[in-house]
């Protein structure tokens, strides 16, 4: 079956969850059966403060998009009296996700197999040069419309790219994967690394940006912050004719 719109935003259950939790304040009452909006916070945080948080900074299409701040937010809401109890578990479970794969700690790592059949590890992969993870599906519209951009730009000369099908349709993979450039390692997920939330997609595609070390440099990035950071790598590499 064919990935619909909704499933290329939400890329499982989980994330649906958490996009309905943070809407749910708005429309249900707390446990004391008050309006969220009836009450004053003494953490100083509102529903309507949350409520722009979620479009702003919580929000991983959003240019203003920071985890670390949206996860501040969260923890005034859940210290707040805003939430019912089913929110606030789901405020905690996005801050706690929020813990995976954060910029300056390894990549998590998983198994997949390239369109050329080989075997591989992300943290055994060889690089010379910064790493672009690339998490895709060829049937989400804007994983092909940042594919088609991604071609066009200067990232695939300094970076490598890893595209990664994570689905269970490897089928699917094995017709479309050709359509990637030649240059470009594509492969497919062969542990269950959305089942085992070893990565989280809120959006899709999901772009990383890697040392060749495989340090996380960008979490759920921008193809413009990529192009940014790599430039700015580039700008503070030592001239070795020099």
């Amino acid at each position: 079956m064919k990935t619909t719109t909704l499933n290329c935003i939400f890329r499982n259950l989980s994330a649906f969850l958490i996009v309905i939790a943070f809407l749910s304040p708005l429309y249900v009452c707390a446990s004391d059966g008050r309006h969220p909006s009836d009450k004053s916070d003494e953490k100083n945080i509102t529903v309507e403060e949350l409520r722009i948080a979620e479009e702003t900074v919580g929000n991983p299409e959003s240019d203003q998009y920071d985890e670390d701040k949206f996860c501040d937010v969260l923890r005034k809401a859940i210290d707040s009296d805003i939430l019912n109890e089913a929110d606030r578990l789901r405020a905690t479970y996005r801050i706690e996700i929020a813990a995976k794969n954060r910029p300056g700690t390894t990549a998590s790592d998983f198994n997949f197999l390239t369109r050329y059949g080989k075997h591989c590890n992300l943290l055994g992969f060889k690089a010379s040069k910064p790493i672009l993870l690339f998490f895709y599906d060829p049937d989400c519209d804007h994983c092909m419309q940042t594919i088609a951009q991604l071609k066009q730009s200067a990232v695939p000369d300094k970076a490598e790219v890893v595209a990664i099908y994570a689905e269970e349709d490897r089928e699917r993979w094995e017709e479309t994967n050709s359509q990637l450039p030649e240059n470009w390692t594509v492969g497919y997920a062969l542990d269950p690394i959305q089942d085992d939330e070893t990565y989280i997609f809120l959006t899709s595609p999901t772009l990383y940006l890697l040392t060749p070390q495989k340090t996380i440099l960008l979490k759920d990035t921008t193809l413009p912050a990529i192009e940014e950071t790599l430039f700015t790598l580039g700008q503070n590499t030592p001239d070795k004719d020099k």
